[in-house]
């Protein structure tokens, strides 16, 4: 059945971004071709503002669903239209309530991302892909204690999300989960990411769309891993990563190809042509 697509929230890490952190030639000619053709390609990604590489933030999109939806972004004005977060007791609380796990714990606030000094000496412990560890450093803000910092947080600052990378992820997803107000997912390995009740990728796309007046059916989504899951479903055409995780592809509408297939730009090429997905 053909669909006529006005808006694509399209994840960034293992989806659109190699990783390297870039867009390759066959993605720039795919973005650059659905914007002239009038549809609004939207970032949807768990990053912030400050850590979208120069391609996504300087490549003339004009919004972005930035930290797992609880910010969206007027990428062209840098401002945001609509944000969500978790009250800094709350944060106090799961800090307290983790320490048995030693996690990294990373706050983000108004776009920035800080996460304890010691932290930074301490990836290799987790197992991180190198990409993702280039990313951490070049990225974190460090601070000497997360809690006094968190205290000193002025009343007009709101914690966006949480991110935590785990040894043990399990327990630590049955104890978040186990507290009221929050929205826990997880994309990178090992790590979790923590949002507030009812904010998520599936909520600003919604949010967005109803701002633009574009009806969901007019909406379609393109991502890999869980915490795109609810994005896929919500959208009027829900795409999944050839090398994504086995529930995204068992949700999606279709599947495409793979991240070093340039499945992201395949499906935007898609969208463009009209071709049926079946």
């Amino acid at each position: 059945m053909e669909r006529r697509v006005k808006l694509v929230a399209m994840d960034l890490d293992g989806t659109l971004l190699r990783d390297s952190e870039e867009v390759t030639e066959r993605g720039r000619k795919a973005l650059a071709a659905a914007m002239d053709r009038g549809i609004l390609v939207v970032p949807a990604t768990g990053r912030t503002y400050t850590q979208l590489p120069p391609a996504i933030r300087n490549g003339g999109m004009r919004y972005g669903i930035l930290s797992n939806g609880a910010v969206i972004m007027d990428l062209l004005e840098k401002r945001p239209v609509w944000s969500g977060g978790i009250p800094v007791s709350t944060v106090l609380r799961l800090l307290k309530g983790v320490e048995p796990w030693d996690p990294i714990f990373d706050v983000f606030v108004d776009g920035c991302v800080f996460t304890e000094k010691r932290n930074l000496e301490r990836l290799d412990d987790f197992g991180l892909p190198d990409s993702v560890k280039r990313l951490v450093l070049r990225t974190r803000y460090p601070v000497d204690d997360m809690e006094q910092f968190l205290r000193n947080l002025g009343t007009d600052k709101i914690p966006e999300r949480l991110n935590l990378y785990c040894l043990e992820r399990e327990p630590v997803c049955r104890y978040l989960e186990s507290q009221a107000g929050l929205t826990v997912t997880t994309s990178l390995g090992g790590n979790v990411e923590v949002t507030g009740a009812g904010v998520g990728k599936a909520e600003a796309l919604k949010t967005l769309a109803g701002l633009l007046e574009i009806p969901m059916e007019q909406t379609a989504a393109v991502g890999d891993n869980e915490n795109d899951l609810t994005m896929i479903q919500a959208a009027g055409l829900g795409i999944a990563m050839g090398d994504g995780s086995r529930e995204v592809r068992l949700a999606a509408d279709w599947v495409t190809g793979t991240n070093r297939e340039d499945g992201a730009a395949a499906a935007l090429e898609k969208i463009l042509c009209g071709s049926p997905f079946t």
